[in-house]
């Protein structure tokens, strides 16, 4: 399962569409009202939440980038094997 971040846009779009749900006679898609202002900065800070999360989904050795996991590698005391050829003989049934 992988995890999808929400674009900063779509946060807005549904903040807004909460704000004007919740609060009757509202508009929070007006420019230059409170309501707009209060959505995009809220929107903001759960798009950094978001990132926060991403970053988290990727540190396990299993998902981890490159430099990830030779970090994970080097808190074990491994290191990376140079690639070698194959040898010897394969029976296949």
């Amino acid at each position: 399962m992988s995890f999808e971040r929400p674009t900063l846009s779509q946060l807005i779009a549904r903040i807004e569409d909460d704000i004007t749900a919740r609060l009757p006679g509202a508009d929070s898609r007006l420019r230059r009202n409170a309501l707009n202002v209060l959505a995009r900065t809220y929107a903001g800070a759960i798009h950094g939440s978001y990132g926060l999360l991403d970053d988290i989904s990727r540190f396990l050795p299993d998902v981890a980038e490159a430099d990830r996991l030779a970090r994970w590698a080097s808190i074990f005391g491994l290191a990376r094997k140079a690639a070698v050829a194959a040898s010897g003989a394969a029976a296949i049934t």
